[in-house]
């Protein structure tokens, strides 16, 4: 199994998003870019998620349902703005009490912002070849620091072949931190990877995230392809 560390190098962008130097590109939907990376390792990321936060979920129950009643009582008084006040409240319970989670992630083809990216539909690559992947992290926290709300997480990749080996990993591949004017939660990463040099076949790459602010952390996976190399030229392409 190859192991890979961290290097200690940031790159700061619009909107202050940076990264350690290790693996590809990112950037935070249309605000921030990563820092680039050395390294040679990919990662598809998409649906399938696994959580190692447990959230209080009896604390909750009762503020939704409080949330909810409190929305239903506007409504029926024709009071549109105290409703809707109401409903976001109980969001952001959700949003707090809940485990990291990631509303969406997939590759891409290109990503400009949030919500605007164009679907890879297919996850088939090759040694050297470049992949992005679109991620709409929820439930992370801010945190205030000088007038600005500012987003810390880390994130550990590993990579594994169809027995379940792991091949290839690293711990704290990349170090997010970015400052916003003000909280919001629409709010997304776009990952930029080289294909590292595996064999042609299929593997299970896994993506770990922590947000240093809340101490919660969530993880997905999603299988891709290492296609054959393209035959040299005058060379016969081998038969199927």
């Amino acid at each position: 199994m190859r192991r890979v560390k961290q290097a200690a190098a940031r790159g700061a962008g619009k909107a202050c998003l940076t990264t350690c130097r290790m693996m590809g590109k990112a950037r935070s939907g249309s605000t921030g870019r990563f820092g680039d990376h050395a390294g040679a390792l990919t990662l598809l990321l998409a649906a399938g998620l696994a959580f190692g936060w447990a959230p209080p979920l009896h604390a909750a129950e009762g503020k939704l349902e409080t949330a909810g009643k409190k929305a239903e009582a506007a409504l029926a008084a024709g009071e549109t703005v105290r409703a809707l006040q109401a409903l976001e409240g109980a969001v952001d319970t959700v949003w707090q009490e809940g485990p990291l989670a990631f509303r969406k992630a997939l590759a891409v083809k290109s990503a400009v912002g949030f919500g605007d990216y164009q679907p890879q539909n297919e996850a088939v690559y090759r040694p050297g070849e470049a992949m992005q992947v679109y991620v709409e992290p929820v439930g992370f926290a801010y945190a205030r620091q000088e007038g600005k709300h500012r987003v810390r997480m880390h994130a550990d990749l590993a990579i594994s072949n169809p027995t379940g080996q792991v091949i290839v990993e690293g711990e704290d591949m990349f170090v997010v931190d970015t400052a916003l004017a003000m909280p919001r939660r629409e709010f997304n990463l776009v990952l930029s990877y080289k294909m590292p040099e595996l064999s042609p076949g299929t593997y299970t790459a896994e993506f770990t995230l922590r947000d240093d602010n809340s101490g919660k952390s969530g993880s997905f996976s999603v299988p891709f392809d290492i296609a054959a190399p393209e035959p040299e030229a005058g060379e016969a392409a081998e038969p199927q």
